[in-house]
């Protein structure tokens, strides 16, 4: 059985969000590191959005069968989802940077 404690929850989050580079660099990383996370970050989310233009005509080729259209749809939203959230991130990053070195030093 898992144990919830605040460390857990923290390590969750953090490895969670990791594949799509959500995760902000500590403060004092070297600017190798930042280099390194921001070239990751463009790749993830340049991977992500080319997957909704293809769902988006494949549903609207397939729109007189509705159960295949609905599949395509919900799909076409789930792949714009990730993007989005990226696009959230990499905006407020200098606040999350500081949050997470606060949740990192407590």
């Amino acid at each position: 059985m898992v144990v919830l404690t605040p460390e857990f929850i923290f390590k969750l989050s953090k490895y969670t969000v990791a594949p799509v580079c959500s995760w902000p660099p500590v403060k004092n990383s070297s600017r190798r590191a930042i280099l390194l996370f921001n070239l990751r970050w463009w790749i993830v989310w340049l991977i992500s959005m080319t997957a909704m233009p293809p769902a988006l005509a494949a549903a609207i080729e397939s729109r007189s069968d509705r159960i295949q259209f609905a599949k395509l749809i919900c799909f076409a939203i789930s792949s714009c989802q990730s993007p989005v959230k990226m696009l959230i991130f990499k905006l407020f990053f200098n606040r999350m940077q500081v949050h997470t070195d606060f949740l990192l030093n407590y």
